[in-house]
């Protein structure tokens, strides 16, 4: 076979080869993780305390990235750790249900701010709401705006 036909067989085999994927995303605050470290942020959601022992029972690899990652999700502040939970483990199966009755029991001013507070895929279970949210809007206390997210986080955590 003459050395150009080679070169060329080769390089063609070398495109059409599938890129290695990495076996698992950084484990930081914004990105997927891997197995492991959804097992230690479990530990964590479950009890900061006693995480590290809750890791215990794993082989040593698998033990020391999650004891390491535990160590990290041990160290954020609480909403950064439940932001990571819920972007791992999702919303609950019930959200729109609770959604509806905390927006049903809330007042004006609260409903819209807790509307406000939505992401978009939950906004459309209030298409009510909707409109006025295209309004302008107002200055909102402070004490209105903590409750409305505490309660945006509670039915969809």
């Amino acid at each position: 076979m003459p050395l150009v036909a080679k070169a060329e067989r080769h390089r063609a085999t070398r495109l059409l080869m599938p890129k290695p994927i990495p076996d698992r995303p950084a484990p930081g605050p914004h990105g997927r993780c891997g197995r492991t470290d959804r097992l230690a942020l479990f530990a964590c959601a479950l009890s900061r305390e006693s995480a590290l022992e809750l890791l215990e029972g794993l082989c040593e690899p698998q033990r020391t990235q999650a004891r390491r990652y535990a160590q990290q999700v041990a160290a954020w502040d609480s909403p950064t750790r439940q932001a990571k939970v819920a972007f791992e483990f999702g919303l609950r199966e019930d959200a729109a249900k609770r959604l509806r009755e905390e927006m049903a029991e809330a007042g004006p001013s609260l409903r819209f701010e807790m509307f406000r507070l939505l992401p978009p895929y939950l906004r459309t279970l209030f298409p009510d709401l909707a409109a006025a949210a295209a309004a302008p809007v107002p200055p909102v206390p402070p004490g209105l705006a903590a409750l409305a997210q505490r309660l945006v986080r509670e039915a969809t955590r």
